[in-house]
């Protein structure tokens, strides 16, 4: 089944730790850019989050996908201590096409992607329809800046031509 992530950091090496986790996740079937985000909810004072949304093919139940995503956080230093609370890597399942599921343990599609920028960006990037699908309207608020490009030969983000890290890079404008 094709599986909608989310990926996010923001302590230690963010960026490392999701191009890490990438290698671990096992074939994608595309990664959007890499944006930055201020914190939403949580403590004061975090350091601005990385994000990034990506697809792939899951061949086992979706419970045991998120048992691996735990695991797979913890072995990153993950500890969930804080409820919106700074991370060494995060990882949701955003959305599987076709499949509804709420149990305590696991609610897809994940209940606050919709009103999430910070996913709905980079979704929209790599699947302008099921970005609209959640509510995108193309339009991208200023506060989420992509700040990388993924290059999947190199199977890692990088800085824009220009080395932009910028607001003005805009050139993606999604309206697909």
């Amino acid at each position: 089944m094709k599986v909608y992530l989310g990926l996010g950091a923001n302590l230690v090496d963010p960026q490392r730790q999701m191009e890490s986790a990438l290698v671990q996740l096992g074939e994608s079937l595309s990664v959007s850019s890499l944006y930055r985000t201020a914190p939403v909810g949580g403590p004061a004072n975090q350091p601005d989050y990385l994000n990034a949304v990506m697809t792939l093919t899951w061949d086992q139940s979706p419970f045991a996908l998120l048992a691996f995503i735990h695991r797979l956080e913890a072995a990153f230093g993950r500890e969930r201590l804080v409820r919106f609370g700074p991370r060494t890597l995060d990882i949701d399942i955003l959305t599987i096409p076709g499949l509804t599921i709420t149990s305590a343990d696991l609610r897809v599609p994940h209940p606050r992607m919709a009103e999430r920028a910070f996913v709905l960006v980079p979704l929209a990037e790599i699947d302008p329809k099921m970005a609209r699908a959640f509510g995108f309207d193309s339009s991208i608020p200023e506060e989420v800046v992509r700040i990388a490009r993924f290059d999947r030969v190199a199977g890692r983000w990088s800085a824009n031509e220009r080395g932009s890290t910028h607001r003005g890079d805009r050139e993606h404008e999604l309206d697909g």
